[in-house]
């Protein structure tokens, strides 16, 4: 994600995102699970959007960091018949709440959160009210 970073156009694009991957690989070992929710084809154009959820487990041992971001890319087909990405953007998708429940984005939120129960259930807390929902 390029939020509050300089985007560039054409290679100068190409060259900012290589330099942003280049040191985000360097600190992090990152795991990026791609959520698409359709992908329309027009002749040698494509689009596709959803999110990407993304695990970056620090090289330095501390806790892993969550994100999920939104995205939109376009592709377009090469003379040599090759889809290509064309254009990307990206934001931060923020967590809304519903009906006082945060949703979790990851299965690891879930562990956590049933860490959670566990520890106010050996605690002598209720267990219901945390309003935890597994999936």
């Amino acid at each position: 994600m390029s939020l509050g970073e300089l985007t560039g156009f054409g290679e100068l694009g190409l060259d900012f995102m290589r330099e942003r991957l280049r040191a985000l690989f360097e600190q992090y070992r990152v795991k990026m699970v791609p959520i698409v929710i359709d992908v329309v084809v027009n002749g040698a154009t494509a689009y596709d959007f959803g999110w990407h959820g993304i695990t970056l487990t620090p090289k330095a041992g501390e806790p892993p960091l969550y994100q999920r971001v939104r995205y939109l890319e376009r592709w377009k087909k090469n003379a040599a018949g090759e889809w290509k990405i064309s254009f990307f953007v990206s934001n931060e998708d923020l967590k809304e709440t519903f009906h006082g429940m945060q949703p979790r984005w990851f299965i690891s939120e879930n562990q956590v959160a049933t860490d959670e129960v566990s520890e106010r259930v050996r605690g002598g807390g209720c267990a219901s009210q945390a309003r935890i929902r597994h999936s």
